[in-house]
């Protein structure tokens, strides 16, 4: 059976009622990446990575201007656009794909543009993790605890002091402390709470101060 096409008046219908438009403009630009199976699209106002299960959209601009997601997305697919007769590669049906792996294997890139890559790759899987966090099985209840307590405790450290203040190495050994803390599991009373993460914060920073001693032994 034939399709008919739909009206103007029904064509319009939909615009207003969408609750967003995304046109692919005359600055349209992607990269596929079977591989991974994670497409990167960029337009004029947005940019989005998609999967086979879901989409993530990124304003071009935010409250304090560029929104960093869009800049790198849209590095990225310059950066693999520019390579694009590099990293094809055929599946076990023959069908031509895009490679993340053979981008990352090109021996002319530049330090910024191996960071750059490092930077997406990171972001893409983070970003593609913690969307599937949801449901009432004990695994999905399990992801989302990790995931949240991995934020708490982020937050809990970042609101407590300044980044530029902090070594990368003391910055990790405070973020598992305060997870250590925030994820035990065990009935204990409140009016030794205190203690106890006082107490977990002192066993972490001895197993941190035995590591670094170790390396510098061994160094």
């Amino acid at each position: 059976m034939e399709q008919k096409k739909a009206t103007r008046a029904q064509l319009k219908k939909r615009i207003d009622n969408a609750l967003l438009i995304v046109d692919k403009g005359k600055e349209f630009k992607s990269i596929y990446l079977g591989d991974i199976g994670i497409g990167v699209y960029i337009t004029k106002d947005y940019a989005i990575m998609t999967s086979n299960f879901h989409q993530h959209i990124w304003n071009r601009f935010n409250g304090q201007g560029y929104n960093k997601p869009y800049i790198y997305l849209d590095q990225f697919v310059n950066l693999a656009n520019e390579h694009i007769n590099e990293i094809g590669d055929k599946n076990i049906k023959g069908e031509l794909f895009y490679s993340l792996s053979k981008l990352k294997a090109i021996s002319t890139l530049r330090d910024e543009e191996k960071r750059l890559i490092t930077i997406v790759e990171r972001f893409i899987y983070v970003a593609n993790d913690g969307i599937y966090a949801i449901g009432n099985e004990k695994e999905d209840i399990t992801n989302l605890m990790l995931q949240y307590l991995c934020w708490l405790s982020k937050a809990n450290i970042f609101i407590g002091d300044r980044m530029d203040d902090l070594f990368i190495n003391d910055f990790y050994n405070r973020f598992i402390s305060t997870f250590r803390y925030l994820s035990l599991d065990a009935d204990i009373d409140d009016k030794v709470v205190d203690e106890l993460q006082e107490k977990i914060n002192e066993i972490e920073e001895n197993a941190y101060n035995q590591i670094k001693e170790f390396i510098k032994d061994k160094g």
